[in-house]
């Protein structure tokens, strides 16, 4: 489950599998990647990114397919700054320029950097056709202690979900693939998307240079749906090893739109100022360091994708940004007691340790105060098609005294893994004194096979810490056909 680092950081040592021989300049050129001069200062960060656009398939008009727009580039130690036009849009956000793009950006020392991501408007009833991309951004940054009193934060100074819908109309045919029989509008909650991936990962450097794992965060935020059907959903992943956000988190706006057609917008931003001359607080997420000592070296990997999806097309909008058109902010890394060394190894070249998947003990047995953990829903629904996840509540009620844990473990039914969904395991952990829900992501695979609903079986066993299993310790992942409309 956990995935601390995105593969595509391997071609900063792997050049020609990558398409590039060095690395990427701001206006998108390449450069000879060669040893810096005496006397020149040691790169302080590594960026690689790349983008993934999604097309309605070749075979048909309904299902899709994904594929890199140019190979996967990188920066070490210079500034970022990557606009990528992918196609056209049928309209936009006032301030947005007129163009379906995806973007990433960095300082030279990796310490400000954002994600961008709009959709295409192309047809989805055209085969080929551009309809959604994905924007994926990792920067890597070598730290050392140097204080007692040290601490690490990634601040969220700009975050914003953003789906347009002018057509009052319900989706039909190839803008709603999954509902055959034009019956049930819930099987279009997936026509618009817009969604973001955090993730952070933390790696004392052992004198050998070995990997120790120090802290894992991870957390999903999505808005989809179509005209006054908008839904959002945003929690922090299982495997996190705290807390990193909640639909609380966040201000979800259903009627964003002007006063003539209120919900044909629907955004999620962070919450505005008290002060409305003031850009909204920034979201703080800390980085424990314990096990880490004053002149240890710690590794620290941040990965954020930005995902737009847009099958109504017509007069729509779909955008996702790990960043704020008006205040110009994204994210942060904000440090004190510590010094950057150097640009990080790319995770690939330093076999780091797996997740650990030892459940908690638990001395005298259940204890009620520590609640219980069981899934939120009895079956959850997801839909087949390129870049799709399926986000698997499990949550922790009755109470939340100690850390807790379950082991998570989806089994084929009549879906099967490596076809229909990727394969999933570990374990989902609350903190102590959390409660709430928790969401286990579980990758969608898009196939062209004509197979209508399939399912998987989900379950929980295990349950670690003093936590006990409630009644729904079982649920069905129910996956929807995008290839049945003929």
């Amino acid at each position: 489950m956990k995935s601390a680092v995105s593969p595509l950081v391997a071609c900063v040592l792997l050049l020609a599998a990558c398409g590039g021989s060095g690395e990427r300049s701001r206006d998108g050129g390449d450069l000879d990647a060669g040893a810096p001069d005496a006397g020149t200062a040691v790169p302080q960060a590594l960026e690689v990114w790349q983008y993934e656009l999604t097309r309605t398939g070749a075979s048909d008009n309904f299902a899709s397919q994904t594929a890199l727009v140019g190979p996967p580039q990188f920066v070490i130690g210079e500034e970022l700054f990557d606009h990528r036009v992918v196609g056209d849009v049928a309209l936009h956000p006032r301030g947005l320029p007129a163009e379906a793009f995806g973007e990433v950006a960095s300082t030279a020392d990796g310490e400000t950097f954002h994600a961008q991501s709009v959709a295409p408007s192309g047809s989805p009833n055209d085969v080929g056709q551009p309809i959604g991309l994905l924007t994926d951004l990792t920067v890597a940054r070598r730290l050392r202690r140097t204080a007692d009193q040290a601490s690490l934060r990634v601040a969220i100074t700009g975050l914003l979900l953003d789906l347009i819908d002018t057509g009052t109309f319900r989706p039909t045919g190839a803008q709603c693939p999954w509902d055959v029989q034009n019956v049930d509008e819930d099987d279009c909650a997936d026509s618009m998307v817009s969604e973001m991936q955090l993730t952070i990962d933390a790696f004392r450097v052992a004198p050998d240079d070995a990997l120790i794992p120090v802290h894992h965060l991870g957390a999903h935020a999505r808005l989809n749906g179509w005209h006054g059907h908008w839904a959002f959903h945003a929690g922090t992943d299982g495997d996190s090893d705290a807390f990193v956000w909640d639909e609380f988190t966040f201000e979800f706006i259903p009627d964003f739109g002007d006063d003539s057609d209120p919900f044909a917008r629907a955004i999620v931003r962070l919450p505005p100022s008290s002060d409305p001359a003031a850009p909204p607080p920034p979201l703080k997420l800390s980085v424990p360091l314990g096990g880490v000592s004053v002149d240890d070296d710690v590794d620290v990997y941040v990965h954020v994708l930005a995902r737009s999806f847009n099958r109504k097309q017509f007069e729509s909008f779909a955008g996702a940004f790990f960043w704020d058109p008006e205040s110009l902010q994204g994210l942060q890394l904000e440090t004190d007691g510590l010094v950057v060394e150097q640009a990080a190894t790319p995770l690939e070249q330093r076999a780091p340790p797996p997740p650990d998947s030892t459940a908690l003990t638990c001395a005298g047995g259940p204890d009620p105060a520590a609640g219980l953990l069981q899934f939120g829903a009895a079956t959850v629904r997801a839909f087949e098609g390129a870049g799709a996840i399926a986000l698997i509540p499990v949550t922790r009620s009755g109470g939340a005294r100690g850390a807790v844990s379950a082991l998570f473990q989806a089994a084929d039914d009549t879906a099967v893994a490596g076809i229909d969904y990727q394969t999933s395991a570990g374990l989902v952990r609350f903190a102590d004194g959390e409660e709430g829900t928790r969401f286990v992501p579980v990758q969608i695979l898009d196939n062209t096979t004509v197979d209508g609903a399939r399912s998987a079986r989900l379950s929980l066993t295990g349950p670690g810490g003093c936590a006990a299993l409630g009644p729904q310790d079982t649920a069905a992942l129910e996956i929807l056909d995008d290839d049945g409309r003929q």
